[in-house]
């Protein structure tokens, strides 16, 4: 299983920065970032997977497809920036990390008003 694979490079990249982490620290934190960029490289192959089984899904809902495009860009907003932060967090910058992550629940709060106005605009029309 492809998911095992991914744990286990996981797991040696972490054994692997451990023992660099002691001599050149520098070299822990690459180590990291690139066991990350190979991860994220498995990540977009079943991104596309993913955007296949959306786009027969946007086939069999009648509601507006605008709001599953908003969905899948919350989405990639939530993994891109959990991502990023957790780099900078294993870096030593929680700061940073902490500013990223507050970021993206902007963005996400900002990709989500379309659909409260829509809730809000039915719920308006029941009433």
């Amino acid at each position: 299983m492809i998911v095992i694979k991914i744990s286990l490079l996981g797991v040696l990249a972490v054994l692997l920065a451990i023992q660099f982490k002691i001599l050149r620290p520098e070299y822990a934190s690459y180590i990291g970032v690139a066991c990350g960029g190979l991860i994220c490289v498995f990540i977009v192959e079943y991104l596309f997977k993913v955007f296949q089984e959306f786009g027969q899904l946007q086939q069999y809902v009648s509601a507006n497809r605008e709001y599953l495009n908003i969905l899948l860009k919350m989405i990639g907003i939530t993994y891109i920036c959990e991502f990023s932060a957790g780099i900078c967090r294993d870096a030593g910058f929680q700061t940073i990390a902490g500013q990223i992550e507050v970021f993206g629940k902007v963005c996400i709060l900002l990709f989500g008003l379309p659909i409260v106005v829509s809730l809000m605009q039915t719920i308006g029309s029941f009433v």
